[in-house]
């Protein structure tokens, strides 16, 4: 979408290591943060939080 982790954090306006330490895996974004992203991608939640594959089908996951 060529957008930038400095652009999608002041959208967020939230800090830029905050949106990195997401795409990290190191912390998670609240709920209200997640659905600000649904609508920045322009995805459903599902598909955000890898329930939902590109396709809209259902992910496989695992509950090991």
């Amino acid at each position: 979408m060529g957008l930038t982790l400095t652009s999608i954090s002041r959208k967020l306006k939230i800090s830029h290591v905050s949106y990195y330490n997401w795409e990290q895996g190191k912390t998670e974004p609240g709920i209200e943060n997640i659905k600000k992203l649904c609508a920045i991608f322009d995805v459903s939640s599902d598909y955000l939080l890898g329930i939902e594959n590109d396709d809209g089908t259902r992910a496989i996951i695992s509950f090991d």
